[in-house]
């Protein structure tokens, strides 16, 4: 995804292009994506990284450090729907909300800089808990 795509995508272009890990991201599902409903996923494939972090404890402050709370809003907005059509990441999703955050050792504060910038990276310290272990519906 180099170049821009012509006619009525531009604006589907630029939902995806604010997401900092675009040019190296191979999960099939993007959130960000307003075509994801009509995307497949197949098991074994991965998952979107900003997708497992939003279920994280601490996902609020987390995401809030590196400038990225917006991309947590959008994870929100899509991971019951995609989580309900895809039950391989409904699973990566339970899975990932009992371990660690690694958005603030992989991600750079962002705050006031381009987010696909990556230069001049760090990590803030982790914040006491302001977000609830995520659950996921559904069945099996």
């Amino acid at each position: 995804m180099n170049s821009q795509p012509s006619d009525g995508a531009a604006a589907e272009w630029s939902a995806m292009q604010a997401c900092p890990k675009l040019d190296h991201c191979s999960a099939p599902i993007c959130p960000r994506d307003p075509q994801h409903p009509k995307r497949v996923h197949q098991p074994g494939e991965r998952v979107c990284f900003f997708l497992c972090e939003s279920v994280k404890l601490n996902a609020v402050s987390n995401f809030h450090d590196v400038g990225l709370s917006s991309t947590l809003g959008r994870m929100r907005d899509t991971r019951e729907g995609i989580a309900a059509k895809h039950y391989t990441i409904r699973i990566a999703l339970e899975r990932a909300s009992a371990t660690a955050s690694r958005l603030l050792r992989r991600i750079p504060q962002v705050q006031g800089w381009d987010e696909r910038d990556t230069t001049g990276a760090r990590a803030l310290p982790g914040h006491p808990a302001r977000s609830p272990v995520v659950r996921l519906g559904g069945t099996a």
